[in-house]
C-alpha cells in the first residue's frame, strides 16, 4: 500500500479529520467536519424509527461534511446533482 501511494504518477486528495498515515501520502488533504458539525438522519436498529440531528456546531476553519465536498467536486467536474453524470455542453 505505501509503495502504491509513493507513486509519483498518482495525485490523491483525501478528506479526513485528522493528519493520518494514510493521509501523508496525499497530494492535498481537505479537512472534514466532524458528526458534530453536520445535520443527518439516523436510522436506528431493529425498529422503524429514525432520528434527526442538526448540527450544534459551526465547523471549524473551512472544513466541510463530505455531502458538501463531494458536490463542490461534482460541480466543478461538470456533474449534475440530479443525474450524478456530465452535463452536455454546446
Amino acid at each position: 500500500m505505501r509503495r502504491g501511494l509513493a507513486r509519483p504518477d498518482i495525485f490523491s486528495v483525501g478528506i479526513e479529520l485528522t493528519m493520518t498515515e494514510s493521509m501523508t501520502h496525499c497530494d492535498v488533504v481537505l479537512p472534514a467536519a466532524t458528526n458534530f458539525e453536520c445535520a443527518d438522519l439516523y436510522p436506528s436498529y431493529g425498529l422503524s424509527l429514525a432520528t434527526a440531528r442538526g448540527g450544534g456546531d459551526p465547523p471549524l476553519g473551512e472544513s466541510l461534511p463530505n455531502t458538501e465536498i463531494f458536490r463542490r467536486l461534482a460541480a466543478r467536474f461538470g456533474f449534475d446533482d440530479r443525474a450524478s453524470r456530465p452535463r452536455m455542453r454546446n
